[in-house]
């Protein structure tokens, strides 16, 4: 009867076998830290209360500033570990487990990667009953593992078989994989730390099958590995059944009351105060201490209750009516035997609707993501197309612009030998470079032209798919991109014609007030939530003679710069009057990210961007610059002003008389 009742336990013992901090061995293996691995013991004391989450974050924070990936992978492994060992919330123990793996995978960390994917979430599957769930996790594991010639992968892949299989009754099929895993792990040195618990738990099978002598090679290989408390503590557990299968009861109990030791000193070890109510539950059986073996299964399930292991918990009712059974009380045992089988059956029952459940969400999931990848696909595709178009262009305008300047290059050879030869080739360069502009100009309008209809119909296509969020994204893509090559194509116009030297007439009656309340509106829509938009003026009113156009296309530049890169804050818009200079002094505040002192006038030159990855093409202040200096002003920055950016714009002006 005893080892009847040892085989129906052995689920629970596999159940934690894993379930400990790896990163118990962090400080001694890798050097860590010792104010981290301090506050790193801290939060496992705390692993239960809610504030570990908080501590979980300041850990990561400091490992961070000490640049130690590992621990701040032990701090991701903290908060699941919160949400695990509570087990009260299982989205956010897949959560958590898929937050360890991606940062595991992309720090290269193998070992966190597969921890929390088998100790963690394969084994609260288990925990739930959900061994079919967990039987998927594991194959999906393997498959990982194969794919990344990983034997640490292979190492938790057969860890997690084995109590799959355990789990499922087929004792000599899981024995088999814990053999693979000593193995793996003797040949290739794989995680030896955990070895230990390993050599226990096939010692464990052995007592089962009454192969004493075998237990007894694997008890003693356990403790010569032993590297950690838990190690320690779960050796000395499968001594106790060692000692009770060869009838040394006085070492079963001595044995008992050093684990009972280290609780009350490990804190630790609480999470694991079952295994030792188990065992003592079974030495009060086997002396026919029947009362307090009654009370030990008692603690037992609550402790299994704590940790939310609702698939374990029929074993208690049956360990009860054993109990009765060994008493004489009959009809408690038969009471206790019916209330395990109606529970057995219905966890039976409600796992399976469980495990149905679960399977039909994967296969939505994997259906989902199938369908996504294919989406993201033809996106790269489209993208890849526009991209090659986009290369081809200007390939060719590079050929055609490297033409002109090779003929160019060519005519101011000729120069050299004669004054007439000069001046014809002076008036070729100067034909030349009116015909490029004038190409520039056609090009220009011509490629506008078709990108106008782009936009229009892209716009129509929106409003047409209102009711398809992925057909209104695309031509929300199309718009958007091909408004910015419009403005690109604009830009370009705007340069040639300041370059062609043309003026910019200063004789139109001009409301300052005016066009800074426009430009402030045209803009307004570009400033982000939370910056404060203001103005400010010396008057309500201000007319001159000067260019109330180029005025208000100055300033929606410099506004649009201001908030392209303030995000809180403030952006402002001033002026004032010099009147014995006669200029009017316009500036643009705000309180972005700023433009270091070195770079203040590098920003003016053409297509340069201090941030490459920002929306533009880098010719608006430049653009700006000319308009200032056609109506004879001027355009800087503010180099005193730290607290962000400010431009300083100024133009001359006439009095209406």
């Amino acid at each position: 009867m005893y080892l009847t009742i040892l085989r129906r336990i052995l689920l629970t013992y596999s159940f934690l076998l894993s379930c400990f901090m790896i990163v118990a061995q962090e400080e001694k293996e890798y050097n860590v830290d010792s104010t981290l691995y301090s506050y790193f013991q801290h939060c496992q004391e705390n692993i239960g209360n809610e504030s570990v989450l908080r501590m979980a974050d300041s850990l990561y924070e400091m490992s961070g500033d000490k640049k130690d990936l590992r621990m701040q992978a032990v701090a991701l492994t903290v908060k699941l570990d919160h949400y695990y060992f509570n087990g009260e919330n299982e989205d956010s123990i897949i959560h958590y487990t898929n937050i360890v793996k991606d940062f595991a995978a992309k720090t290269n960390q193998l070992k966190y990667y597969y921890f929390v994917w088998n100790n963690r979430l394969i084994l609260h599957y288990l925990k739930t009953g959900k061994a079919n769930l967990a039987l998927y996790e594991a194959e999906e594991m393997l498959k990982d593992a194969r794919k990344k010639d990983s034997k640490m992968g292979l190492l938790y892949c057969y860890n997690s078989l084995y109590q799959i299989y355990e789990m499922k009754d087929l004792k000599d099929l899981a024995i088999e994989y814990y053999q693979k895993s000593i193995e793996l792990t003797e040949t290739y040195h794989v995680d030896f730390y955990n070895i230990s618990l390993t050599y226990a738990e096939v010692a464990k099978y052995y007592i089962d099958h009454e192969e004493l002598t075998k237990a007894q090679e694997m008890l003693k290989k356990a403790e010569l590995t032993a590297k950690a408390s838990m190690h320690n503590f779960y050796t000395k557990l499968v001594y106790v059944r060692y000692y009770l299968a060869t009838n040394k009861v006085n070492d079963a109990w001595k044995t008992l009351q050093e684990c009972k030791q280290m609780l009350n000193n490990d804190r630790k070890l609480e999470t694991y105060q079952k295994l030792y109510y188990e065992n003592e539950y079974f030495y009060y059986k086997e002396n026919r201490q029947y009362l307090k073996a009654l009370e030990a299964a008692d603690k037992q399930i609550a402790a299994e209750l704590k940790l939310n292991e609702h698939a374990l918990r029929s074993n208690h009712l049956r360990m009860k009516a054993e109990v009765y059974q060994a008493m004489g009380r009959n009809d408690l045992a038969a009471t206790f035997f019916g209330r395990y089988i109606q529970m057995v059956d219905s966890i039976r029952q409600a796992d399976e609707e469980k495990s149905i459940s679960g399977f039909a969400t994967l296969v939505n999931v994997e259906r989902l993501r199938s369908e996504k990848n294919e989406l993201m696909l033809q996106a790269q595709r489209k993208e890849l197309h526009n991209k090659q178009i986009l290369i081809v262009s200007l390939a060719i305008l590079l050929i055609i612009v490297f033409i002109f300047l090779y003929r160019e290059n060519r005519m101011n050879k000729r120069l050299l030998h004669s004054e007439e030869e000069l001046r014809k080739a002076k008036n070729s360069a100067e034909a030349a470079s009116q015909m490029k502009t004038m190409f520039i100009q056609s090009m220009s309008h011509e490629i506008r032209t078709p990108l106008n209809s782009i936009v229009g119909f892209s716009q129509i296509l929106g409003d047409q798919y209102q009711n398809d969020p992925e057909a209104k994204v695309y031509a929300t893509i199309i718009k958007e991109n091909s408004n910015n090559l419009l403005r690109l194509i604009t830009d370009v116009l705007e340069l040639s014609d300041l370059d062609k030297g043309s003026c910019i007439a200063s004789d139109i009656s001009t409301d300052i007030h005016d066009c800074c309340m426009i430009s402030m509106e045209r803009i307004r829509k570009d400033i982000r939530e939370g910056v404060d938009l203001r103005f400010q003026s010396p008057c309500r009113k201000l007319t001159v003679l000067s260019n109330p156009d180029r005025i208000v296309q100055v300033l929606v530049n410099l506004l649009h710069n201001a908030a392209k890169f303030t995000q809180e804050g403030s952006i402002t818009l001033a002026y004032e009057i010099l009147e014995k200079e006669r200029i009017i002094c316009f500036t643009v505040t705000d309180t972005g990210i700023g433009i270091p002192v070195e770079k203040q006038e590098e920003v003016f030159d053409r297509f340069v961007k201090l941030n490459g990855y920002s929306q533009g093409t880098g010719l608006g202040l430049a653009i700006c610059r000319g308009v200032a200096q056609k109506l004879n002003g001027s355009l800087v920055i503010d180099g005193k002003y730290t607290g962000g950016c400010r431009f300083i714009f100024t133009v001359p002006y006439s009095q209406i008389y």
